[in-house]
């Protein structure tokens, strides 16, 4: 947050009060707005616009934590699951440990590029992590590294030596790993201390737009994971790119990629109640998944010339633990809110591809967000990644839709391909939200859970082998 003003008792506070009031009534205003206008596109018939080009499946893999023959088993299990490009980290502190700051040690990300290129898989590259020799008094108030490492370069001096960096990264790359993410959710202090500024976000991508270009033309630049759908600093980051850089528009607002992490806090890609709609210290945040469109919508309002820019889903996922008052979400749910997040990114055309986060447990991946591990076992959410790259998905067909409704007895499926006594579990869910669920093929809608009996229901079943099928999306109404 950023420090309030102090407040007087003279008449002379009054106005500028009454201002601060006016301000938050529109902002609240705003984001009502937004929420009430994301249902109304959900709702609307003719809303799925066609996808011209295939979406990208990724996964986040680090090298550095692999010896040879556990990056080739995970780049092959990654491969059976369908997966085109890989995300790593070329981090700028673990690069030149132990070096002069211009010297580089690049034999755990060369080992990935040629292992993942012999496989068919390209690799993204996020640069990120501050040297303690780019800023070596912090470590005077800030003692812990792990935190001075995400204290980002500011000062002029500062940014030339990352944009230093960041040319030499691309040009030994060169040819060979086309696309740079430039830093980590900027808009959260926990990754940009020791508070998020677009402003100076802007003075970072800036210099590294041009180092990137500078080093080879053809490499994009993606801009760096967004924390959420964070429409308000997407939209203060290109007034503040206008404000230092008068020449910001005929470069792209220095990026060619928009990326976005729009975790949805433990709840379904499908679910969008009006209170994910938070206001941020920016202006909106949407935390839902349909908030991408958003996002995408303040892109097109910067634009010139009608060109469009993509959008990356840079990691989404769930864990099975939970985490800070997030729900947890059991392995086979994840599976089946993986399938969702890839049919809902199917109809945003302008979505490029999804990372799904994690894959593998690392020091930087808790086991409770993996998906594999480095000796091959697998999960629910792995194999429904296989399934989809397979192009399987069996038939379970729910009821006349006037038979969906809370009372009206057992919801009895009928299959095509699947054996009912293979069904281990079932999940009834109406917009994203679970309704029923039991053992068996068969669940009881005994009564609406946070929501009447009417909009969008998907059934789901958990079959041997770690299979996930679902039915068709069912349209209720309220006369049903």
């Amino acid at each position: 947050m950023q420090p309030q003003p102090p407040t007087g008792r003279d008449a002379a506070a009054a106005g500028p009060r009454f201002r601060r009031l006016v301000l938050v009534g529109l902002a609240a205003l705003l984001v009502a707005g937004l929420a009430v206008g994301w249902r109304v596109w959900r709702d609307s018939p003719d809303r799925v616009p066609v996808r011209t080009t295939p979406l990208s499946i990724q996964l986040p893999i680090n090298p550095a934590e692999l010896d040879p023959e556990e990056l080739g088993r995970a780049l092959g299990l990654a491969r059976r699951a369908g997966v085109t490009e890989v995300g790593a980290g070329a981090t700028w502190w673990y690069l030149t440990r132990g070096r002069p700051l211009d010297s580089y040690d690049w034999r755990p990300l060369d080992r990935l590029v040629e292992a993942a290129s012999a496989r068919g898989i390209r690799v993204r590259l996020q640069l990120t992590g501050t040297p303690d020799g780019v800023h070596p008094t912090l470590s005077r108030t800030v003692p812990d590294p792990d935190l001075r490492h995400w204290y980002p370069p500011r000062t002029p001096a500062e940014l030339r030596r990352w944009g230093q960096f960041v040319h030499a990264t691309v040009a030994h790359f060169r040819g060979r790993v086309r696309d740079y993410e430039i830093w980590n959710e900027p808009n959260i202090a926990a990754f940009w201390r020791p508070a998020p500024s677009p402003a100076e976000y802007a003075a970072l991508l800036a210099e590294g737009y041009r180092s990137v270009k500078q080093a080879w033309p053809s490499a994009r630049v993606i801009f760096g994971g967004l924390s959420h759908n964070d429409v308000g600093y997407l939209q203060r980051y290109h007034a503040e790119a206008r404000r230092l850089f008068p020449d910001a528009p005929s470069h792209r607002y220095f990026f060619d990629v928009l990326s976005v992490h729009p975790y949805t806090d433990g709840r379904s890609p499908d679910e969008t109640s009006p209170d994910t709609v938070v206001q941020g210290t920016y202006g909106p945040i949407d935390k839902s998944f349909g908030g991408l469109r958003l996002m995408k919508a303040v892109l097109d309002r910067n634009q010139l010339g009608g060109e469009e820019k993509p959008v990356l889903i840079g990691e989404y996922g769930f864990s099975v633990t939970g985490r800070s008052g997030v729900a947890a979400v059991p392995d086979r749910r994840r599976a089946y809110f993986l399938k969702r997040a890839v049919a809902a990114a199917q109809t945003m055309p302008f979505v490029s591809g999804l990372c799904w986060y994690g894959f593998l447990p690392d020091s930087s991946t808790e086991n409770a967000w993996a998906i594999a591990s480095p000796s091959g076992g697998t999960s629910w959410t792995y194999q429904a990644l296989v399934d989809l790259a397979g192009g399987h998905e069996l038939a379970v067909g729910l009821p006349d839709a006037s038979h969906l409704q809370p009372g009206r007895g057992a919801i009895k499926p009928r299959f095509g391909g699947v054996n009912p006594a293979d069904v281990e579990h079932s999940e009834l869910y109406v917009d994203g939200v679970l309704q029923a669920e039991a053992d068996g093929p068969e669940v009881r809608w005994t009564s609406a859970v946070h929501r009447p009996a009417a909009g969008h229901a998907q059934l789901v079943v958990y079959t041997r082998g770690w299979h996930t099928w679902t039915s068709d999306v069912v349209t209720l109404t309220g006369q049903n």
